[in-house]
């Protein structure tokens, strides 16, 4: 005798699979769906000449991150590690605030990001 035919779900239809994932937009005319298929972005890009400003590559968010660390550990441990990590810390966030706000200065005029 076959054993295929001795589970139930052999003579079930194909449709009627228990294990079969749902759809993960839904029906099959959802918007999503069909821009997926499409191949279009659901989002709009940005215009034909316009560049995607990117910050430049800057290891001044570590460092402040690291004098934050450095000053934590000082509260609990030396008031030489808290004002050094402190000091770090400012210094690296007076350069960070300023090198951000002179590359917004530097986009083009009517650049809303």
């Amino acid at each position: 005798m076959d054993d295929r035919r001795l589970h139930p779900d052999n003579d079930a239809p194909p449709d009627a699979d228990p294990h079969r994932r749902a759809e993960p937009f839904g029906d099959e005319a959802s918007p999503a769906r069909a821009a997926l298929q499409e191949g279009t972005a659901i989002h709009a890009a940005p215009p034909v000449g316009e560049e995607i400003h990117m910050p430049d590559p800057t290891l001044i968010p570590i460092i402040n991150a690291i004098g934050l660390t450095v000053a934590l550990v000082g509260v609990t441990s030396s008031m030489v590690l808290l004002v050094a990590g402190m000091a770090v810390f400012l210094i690296t966030l007076v350069l960070w605030i300023r090198d951000t706000r002179r590359e917004i200065a530097s986009l083009p005029a009517g650049h809303d990001h």
